[in-house]
């Protein structure tokens, strides 16, 4: 069964992002009837349908000694956000006295249906700004893959 829809989008660079801030993707792995322009945070979709949407980021959070950080993501179609089935997040305490940079991966999925023209976004919904960020400085610090079900 070949899929009407498809996107493999990524980022290979760092960025800082405020609450509410959108992760800007700059490469495009594979893209079948979705809209992207690289260097955007935006995607759009152009047949509408029931879509599965999964996301991973690589995050990193200076943290203070005992300090604890939600780095959590939220998917945002046509400007609303999709909670609670969208947000995902990992919680992390650094037990140490020093200030540490804690690397983590957060990843989500969703199923949705979607209609023609309809915009996708993934959003920093984190404890405060974070820093996507390729795990030890290569490779991919966002991805979202988009799959028209039905």
């Amino acid at each position: 069964m070949a899929l009407d829809a498809y996107a493999y989008i990524y980022s290979n660079s760092n960025q800082t992002l405020s609450v509410g801030e959108a992760i800007t993707f700059n490469m495009i792995g594979k893209l079948n009837n979705i809209a992207f322009t690289p260097s955007s945070s935006v995607i759009t979709i152009n047949d509408g349908g029931d879509y599965l949407i999964k996301y991973i980021v690589s995050t990193n959070a200076q943290l203070n000694a005992n300090q604890t950080f939600d780095s959590r993501f939220t998917i945002r179609i046509s400007g609303s956000d999709q909670t609670p089935e969208s947000v995902y997040f990992n919680e992390t305490t650094n037990f140490s006295s020093n200030t540490n940079s804690i690397i983590e991966q957060v990843s989500g999925q969703m199923i949705s249906n979607i209609s023609d023209g309809s915009t996708i976004q993934l959003i920093s919904s984190s404890g405060g700004n974070i820093t996507a960020s390729p795990a030890f400085g290569s490779g991919v610090s966002a991805s979202i893959i988009i799959m028209k079900l039905s």
